[in-house]
């Protein structure tokens, strides 16, 4: 688990469960800083705890977020090697990179010019794997591909974090 820690920088409670069997209690101090924090997840604001690596302990709810989506991604893939989160991305890098393609994670917030910005900037890239929050949002991202005619292979994962 610690392993996973130092890639993913951040956990949320439900991964930690659903991977590992175990509860946060079990883990802190000894593994990272707990942090709670209040996410406008669905309909209504929720209260989500995430284990942090240490380096991270300020990071922003909505980092925390990301980095929980990406982790599921990483965990999907089943990657291990390879794999480098570049946290402080923008609409022109990626969320990480995995053997040099970009990794992307939509929480389901971005709006449709975001998508496309991003969706025509990792084009640079030699494929682009996304991961988002439900099959509606994986189905939009890949008839906005389309419609752009991306042409660097396209995976988008449905990988919902909580």
């Amino acid at each position: 688990m610690f392993e996973d820690l130092e890639l993913d920088l951040a956990l949320s409670e439900g991964q930690i469960y659903r991977w590992y069997g175990l509860s946060l209690e079990n883990l802190f101090p000894t593994w990272g800083t707990v942090r709670e924090v209040v996410l406008g997840v669905g309909a209504a604001p929720r209260l989500v705890r995430f284990l942090v690596h240490p380096r991270l302990q300020e990071a922003s709810p909505t980092t925390l977020r990301h980095l929980a989506g990406l982790a599921e991604v990483r965990r999907l893939l089943g990657v291990r090697e390879g794999w480098e989160v570049l946290f402080q991305g923008d609409g022109y890098r990626p969320d990480a990179l995995w053997k040099g393609m970009a990794v992307e994670y939509d929480a389901g917030e971005y709006s449709p010019k975001t998508l496309r910005v991003k969706l025509g900037a990792f084009e640079a890239y030699p494929a682009q794997i996304w991961g988002t929050t439900s099959e509606s949002r994986r189905r939009r991202i890949l008839r906005y591909a389309q419609e752009m005619g991306i042409q660097n292979p396209l995976q988008v994962l449905v990988a919902p974090w909580l």
